[in-house]
């Protein structure tokens, strides 16, 4: 008895010269103006997120009674944790063994439960607009002989909130409960109730907090028997991720088809949008953490197709043992329920088959519904081996391929799993191509009157193309520009590919300005332009 008074009233010290922070101010002003209810689930779950971590740095293990009490009070309180070693109820909780991850909240909505059930499609709250195309696309496939057969139409957003909450938690909990070794989380209403769920849905990217489903302005179906795309089209649709699940796509997602291309300017589609960077990441460089870090690019041809080769090879010089690389994301946080992907594939760049993992790692890409929004990660493939990873003295080159390049890859963040408790959230480091040095170019153009194409020249570009440390960097036709307003069929060009042949039409006065970018894998590229003078 005596010892476990001193035990107590070490405690209760321990709390009392523990300083308030900035979490603990907020809660005091947010508890004048907000609901009870919110305040709790909003400041609680944000303490959990901030304290257990620390709690488990200092040698707090749960189950263990006042000697994880007591180690919990005596833990780091740096860098906006100050709250974290003077707050007896979150201590409590995390000693009893609470997860940090919140079970899923129970779906109450009536309507959200028939389609839980698998009992209704609601196609009857589809727009009108949608309703008519959906016609439109059925009546044609069965013009075809195909099938089509709709899985979801409108959606509640609970229900919506419902595939969020699981796809958001999913993903965390496997870190915590396997990666971190936190048994806590493995038990219902946990791990043991997500996976589940996670699996029934076969959710195979991530779901939107605000989804077209929830307008009534999307609808999911698979088809067989037709090329669905075209009739898609012919209806006003069109499939915005149309590759299988597994290699980042949805492909039985359809809205309504965008509105043409603007006339007057023929420019190539961005291959490359730029990544948007969250500014939540405390940003480390590979030598703080003991690594270093090589990201690089090159054109490679390969049964006479040109690829791209990206490559990330990891050397552990004397950081802690680590254990996975996810590229293009910065923090384990959501902005609005949804994960901060940074990479933006317009292209299509990355596909899943073309991921190559070397032995005892599996890589697979991330993306986000409705979106080109993607990530790209490998972890061991047996997350039970809490040994496997790289360790001081190692190097491992992880590597995918492209379709063309994408230099984001080379120019993004990268999140460092460690098996250690020392970091928050896994550290980000900003990544930076070896490759700096941009390629050289000179094009010459020549026009001839077409044949069979009265009324047109055929233009014919010869370029020279260089780059140090790419071998075979993309010359591409960047843009086609005039004096004059361009029509609808002034132009016959591939514009954003490695053409080198393209018609334009002659007409009195006209001239064409025509741009070519060499652009090597790493995002380097120089530019030419020339003029062709069109008149007949």
């Amino acid at each position: 008895m005596v010892k476990q008074n001193r035990r107590r009233k070490h405690l209760k010290a321990a709390r009392r010269h523990a300083t308030p922070g900035p979490l603990s101010v907020l809660a005091m002003v947010c508890a004048l103006s907000l609901p009870q209810s919110s305040l709790a689930y909003e400041v609680l779950s944000a303490a959990k997120e901030k304290c257990y971590p620390r709690y488990r740095d200092a040698g707090a293990e749960p189950g263990t009674g006042f000697a994880c009490e007591i180690a919990a009070s005596q833990a780091d309180g740096g860098m906006g944790g100050y709250m974290c070693p003077g707050d007896s109820k979150l201590i409590d909780q995390y000693c009893k063994g609470d997860c940090e991850v919140e079970p899923l909240q129970p779906i109450t909505d009536p309507e959200a439960l028939e389609m839980e059930n698998g009992d209704k499609i609601r196609e009857d709250k589809l727009s009108e607009s949608m309703s008519g195309k959906l016609k439109c696309l059925r009546d044609k496939v069965a013009e075809k002989g195909g099938t089509l057969t709709v899985t979801s139409a409108w959606r509640p957003q609970s229900y919506q909130d419902h595939l969020v909450e699981l796809v958001t938690k999913h993903p965390k909990l496997i870190r915590l409960a396997w990666l971190e070794n936190v048994k806590e989380c493995r038990p219902a209403p946990y791990y043991g109730a997500v996976h589940p769920e996670h699996v029934k849905h076969q959710l195979g990217h991530q779901a939107a907090v605000i989804s077209k489903h929830t307008d009534g302005e999307a609808f999911d179906a698979n088809s067989s028997g037709v090329k669905i795309d075209t009739l898609a089209g012919e209806c006003g649709l069109y499939r915005p991720l149309p590759k299988p699940f597994n290699q980042g796509g949805d492909p039985v997602h359809f809205t309504h088809k965008p509105e043409g291309q603007e006339m007057g300017r023929f420019v190539a589609m961005p291959l490359i949008a730029a990544a948007s960077f969250s500014q939540a990441a405390t940003l480390y460089t590979p030598e703080e953490l003991g690594l270093t870090v090589v990201a690089d690019g090159v054109h490679v041809i390969t049964n006479g197709v040109k690829q791209v080769k990206y490559t990330y090879t990891v050397s552990n010089v004397s950081g802690e043992l680590v254990r996975g690389i996810i590229v293009g994301k910065d923090t384990d946080t959501v902005s609005a329920g949804v994960p901060v992907f940074l990479l933006k594939d317009e292209g299509f760049a990355m596909d899943t088959e073309w991921v190559n993992s070397p032995s005892g790692w599996t890589g697979e890409i991330g993306q986000i519904e409705e979106t080109t929004d993607k990530m790209l990660q490998w972890l061991p493939t047996d997350q039970a081996d809490k040994q496997f990873g790289i360790r001081p003295g190692q190097s491992v080159t992880f590597s995918l391929r492209t379709h063309t390049a994408f230099p984001s890859l080379v120019n993004t963040r990268m999140m460092i799993p460690f098996k250690t408790f020392k970091y928050y959230e896994p550290p980000v480091i900003q990544l930076k191509p070896l490759d700096k040095i941009a390629p050289t170019l000179s094009t010459v153009l020549s026009a001839a009157p077409a044949r069979n194409r009265p009324g047109y020249l055929k233009v014919t570009a010869k370029q020279n193309g260089y780059d140090a440390h790419d071998p075979h960097p993309e010359i591409l036709l960047d843009r086609v520009e005039s004096n004059q307003v361009l029509g609808p069929k002034d132009i016959d060009a591939e514009v954003g590919t490695e053409t080198n042949v393209f018609f334009v039409k002659q007409v009195p006065g006209r001239t064409y300005t025509v741009t070519y970018k060499a652009l090597d894998a790493s995002g380097n590229f120089a530019m030419t332009t020339n003029t062709i003078t069109a008149s007949p």
